[in-house]
């Protein structure tokens, strides 16, 4: 036989048995983190994990660091499909989430893990509905439970009454409120320089946030009580997804939805602890409230729950489904 021959019967032989010349299709998976933070490395493993599993019919490439997109810009940019996937918050779209904000309610779930999987169970049980229509979601999860964290040592309640308190979601915002401070609204790359120039005297936030934005260095306070979640989105473009070979396909679904929201949320939970300690370095403190102080915070922040169920009639059936794949009974 002719080597061009040769060739020509090799390249039909090898269409044939479904393994022609194909490079592995590409996608791009972008984080809004800075780069050293430590949920990259979640997303870094996941990529590199679907990757491996996709029999060479898939790339997954990881862009950390905001490159592509910062929080409250990366839900549009991959519904428009100018990236492929990219995970963000929910609270960075006000309104466009009322239903989703069930895992920000204060005091709702104990840990990470809890919290993650029943928002995903809640989502898969269609009780989220009409709220992730534009997106394909892979996975649905919450981080740990907020804190308050303050520049200046709080005594009492008392005396959060005029600072100047952010946070990264509206029911948060609003807690600020209801605890005596004055509510501001800014994305969480600017809390730094605006607690360093005294712009802001404390944020509610996950602890998980401060080795990510250093907020040990311009802070001392840490109040650990549970201020609800910050739910996040891993969503990928339906029209990629839908373009993908039959094996990248499988290879993806096999690490997403519950699967995915456990696997994140013990990991943020184990990432929230470590964080803690980071948070008492030098002269520094955690502060744990006790029972009676505590009650009394949850007491000031149950009307944000109360309005929330208010709000529209089927929040009282996703909390009671909401708590209950979280181990707990509704009140």
């Amino acid at each position: 036989m002719k080597p061009t021959a040769t060739i020509l019967a090799a390249a039909i032989a090898s269409i044939l048995c479904g393994t022609a010349w194909a490079e592995p299709q590409k996608i791009r998976l972008a984080s809004p983190a800075p780069g050293p933070a430590a949920i990259n490395g979640f997303f870094a493993r996941w990529a590199e994990d679907v990757t491996a599993a996709s029999d060479a019919t898939l790339t997954v490439e990881f862009v950390p660091g905001g490159v592509l997109g910062r929080e409250g810009q990366l839900l549009d940019r991959v519904a428009a499909g100018l990236i492929e996937m990219a995970w963000d918050f929910q609270g960075y779209y006000p309104g466009k989430y009322p239903r989703s904000a069930v895992a920000e309610q204060p005091f709702q779930f104990e840990t990470a893990e809890q919290g993650s999987v029943a928002l995903q169970r809640v989502y898969e049980a269609g009780l989220l509905a009409g709220e992730y229509d534009d997106v394909k979601v892979v996975g649905l999860f919450t981080f740990p439970n907020a804190s308050l964290m303050l520049k200046e040592r709080l005594d009492d309640l008392a005396g959060l009454k005029g600072r100047k308190i952010t946070a990264q979601n509206p029911t948060m915002q609003a807690a600020a409120e209801h605890l005596g401070g004055v509510a501001l609204n800014l994305p969480i790359p600017d809390w730094y320089p605006s607690l360093d120039r005294g712009v802001i005297d404390g944020a509610i936030v996950t602890f998980t946030a401060v080795p990510a934005f250093r907020l040990n260095e311009v802070m001392t306070e840490f109040i650990d009580i549970r201020l609800g979640g910050n739910p996040g989105m891993f969503v990928m473009n339906r029209g990629a997804y839908d373009a993908l070979p039959e094996k990248a396909r499988a290879a993806l679904d096999a690490h997403a939805g519950e699967m995915f929201a456990r696997g994140m949320g013990k990991f943020l939970e184990k990432l929230n602890e470590k964080s803690k300690g980071l948070a008492a370095q030098g002269n520094n403190r955690v502060v744990t409230l006790d029972d009676a102080t505590a009650t009394e915070w949850q007491e000031k922040v149950a009307p944000l729950t109360e309005a929330w169920l208010a709000r529209d009639p089927s929040h009282a059936a996703i909390r009671d489904a909401f708590l209950k794949e979280a181990g707990r009974d509704s009140d």
